[in-house]
């Protein structure tokens, strides 16, 4: 059964894969029209209340699936591609972002002093959300008790009965 893949471009190049063998077909210059160029998705979501969150919440369930069938079978790479899609993924990101703004916590701000408390900014927040120029911060240490001193350390005033 063959497999199609056909880019966005003006000029495709469609390839069919075989079990044994590749066949090129070179597709004539074509315009695509703005009405199909962009997103493959069929829905339209417009607002923040237009979103199926039963279709969203199957597709993260589906990635996370995927993982965890990945990593039963030790397919590590392939865990960690499906974790960088799932990181990546829109679906992945409104889950994201609708169980920080639903949550106990909800009406507080963030470290980045942001708070998504209406739809509007919940759907502005969608696009603003990437890992692009994200770069941990050094661990900080914090210490749990004063220091010690160091003749305790060392161990120089014992006492002798």
């Amino acid at each position: 059964m063959p497999v199609c893949n056909v880019t966005d471009t003006p000029t495709s190049v469609v390839v069919l894969y075989y079990e044994k063998f590749t066949v090129r077909l070179f597709m004539r210059k074509t315009q695509m029209s703005p009405a199909t160029a962009g997103c493959a998705s069929k829905t339209k979501w417009t607002n923040w209340h237009s979103i199926n969150w039963e279709k969203v919440r199957r597709g993260v369930k589906s990635l996370q699936r995927r993982i965890v069938k990945a990593v039963e079978t030790k397919h590590f790479h392939k865990a960690k591609a499906l974790l960088y899609l799932l990181a990546r993924s829109f679906y992945g990101k409104l889950l994201a972002i609708l169980r920080v703004t639903t949550n106990q916590g909800s009406k507080t701000c963030g470290v980045d002093n942001v708070l998504w408390n209406t739809p509007a900014k919940r759907w502005k927040a969608i696009e603003q959300l990437s890992l692009k120029g994200y770069k941990a911060e050094p661990h900080r240490a914090v210490l749990s008790h004063p220091p010690l001193p160091t003749w305790y350390l060392t161990g120089s005033k014992r006492k002798f009965i």
